[in-house]
Parts: C-alpha cells; structure tokens; sequence
C-alpha cells in the first residue's frame, strides 16, 4: 500500500470508532433521566476533550448514583450493568471477575452487563435472563428480536487508543432474545 491509502485505512478507522463512541454517549444520554446522570455524560465528555469545562461559581452536589443496575437470575446468579461508559469500563474491566459472562447487544450502544458466575456452571437460564438484560439495556430493546453476545470477561480487553466504554472481545457466542421488560423488571433487584 502507498503512504495515502495506509493514512486513509488509519483515518477511516479512527473516525469508525469515534462514531461508535458518539452512538454510546448518545445512548445514555437517551437514557438518562436525573441530573447526576447527565452530570456523569458532561464529565465523561469534558475527559473526552469533547467538551470544556465552565467554571462554576457554586456547583451543587450531586447525588451519588449507583454505578449498576444490580439483578438476580431466576436462579440466584447476581447480573449488574452499567449506567453509562465509565461505569461499563469499571465493570467489565476491574469489578469482574475472569470467568464471569460479559455481555453486549451485537451491532449497536448499550450498558456491558455482566452475569456473575461465582466460578460456578450458569444455566442456560441465567444466560438468557442476562442477554434479556442486556438487550432491554441497548439501543436495540424496542426492535424485536435482538442479537447478543457473550464471553467470559477474560476475552474483554481495552486497547490503550480507546475511548471510555469502548472493548475489543474475542471468542464470543450470540443468543438472540427479544427483550421482555417484564421479566427484566421482575428480575431487578437495586432501587432507582
């Protein structure tokens, strides 16, 4: 390749993922409905240099929201999901452990949420409630029948370049579900 197509293969891929990052913060900020959450997008986006940050003369304090959304299988397996990019990068790459399940709507913006495995066998069950969860908690979760994968935390890695929120995964499998608010709802353990 020439110097010209390799800069150009590199600059359609940056902004590639700068679009897939865009989608994320849009989606939570869809999503959000208190001020601390919107907070956490404003800071996000001032880290992200996408913002800059106004000197405020007196900020109020804001709430501390719970990073995740905690549920609990049918089963008893715990499954948490984050509330926004910071809290998914948490999540998936310090809470969890390595043989947890991650999961993540295929080909759209939604919350990692992991099923926390205890380093024990997980029902099929508990794997379709959480690709449930997962998919209600996505860009995707009015579309119908929803693609989601999942692996175990120890394929999800962050390359350095990335953005908050932002994984690569590897060695993954893909369950379609259609995502029941009901059963979510009734699987919900945290308050809002």
């Amino acid at each position: 390749m020439t110097t010209a197509s390799t800069i150009l293969a590199r600059l359609l891929e940056e902004g590639k993922n700068e679009i897939e990052y865009l989608e994320s913060v849009k989606y939570e900020a869809d999503i959000a409905s208190s001020e601390e959450e919107f907070a956490a997008i404003r800071e996000e986006l001032i880290t992200a240099g996408y913002l800059r940050s106004k000197r405020i003369q007196k900020q109020k304090k804001h709430r501390k929201i719970e990073e995740f959304v905690r549920y609990r299988a049918t089963d008893g397996f715990d499954i948490l999901v984050g509330r926004n990019n910071a809290a998914n990068d948490k999540l998936s790459l310090r809470t969890a452990d390595k043989n947890d399940i991650w999961f993540h709507v295929k080909y759209g913006a939604g919350s990692h949420t992991v099923l926390l495995s205890k380093n024990e066998e997980v029902s099929d069950q508990a794997l379709t409630e959480a690709a449930h969860i997962a998919a209600y908690h996505s860009s995707h979760k009015i579309d119908g029948q929803t693609a989601v994968d999942y692996t175990k935390i120890r394929n999800v890695k962050k390359a350095a370049t990335q953005k908050t929120g932002m994984v690569i995964y590897t060695d993954y499998k893909t369950i379609y579900v259609t995502p029941d608010k009901e059963m979510v709802e009734e699987l919900k353990i945290s308050k809002d």
